[in-house]
């Protein structure tokens, strides 16, 4: 889902993005029920910002890797290559099943 074009909560009790229901907004209920209230935000967004100052690749891991991209955020050209051929490559294998 991108953007704000997302108007309605799908969590369980089923009400609109301003709702005041008795479940817990946080990140959990954005990403699993696009639930786009303002503690929802909120929530996702602190989560983001953590994600993106956590400990970047130490260059003692093998660079090069899908691994490396995903589970240290390293973004260095080779991770790079390597995240864009292994989607490359699901890509190719989905449309080959169709």
């Amino acid at each position: 889902m991108r953007g704000r074009a997302m108007a309605v909560c799908l969590a369980p009790h089923g009400r609109d993005a301003g709702c005041k229901a008795a479940v817990k907004h946080n990140n959990y209920t954005y990403q699993r029920y696009r639930c786009r209230c303002d503690k929802c935000r909120a929530a996702h967004r602190a989560y983001q910002l953590a994600f993106r100052r956590r400990p970047r690749a130490p260059e003692s891991l093998e660079h090069g890797k899908r691994n490396t991209y995903i589970n240290y955020a390293c973004r260095c050209d080779e991770c790079r290559a390597a995240m864009m051929d292994a989607q490359r490559q699901r890509r190719q294998a989905q449309q080959k099943k169709k």
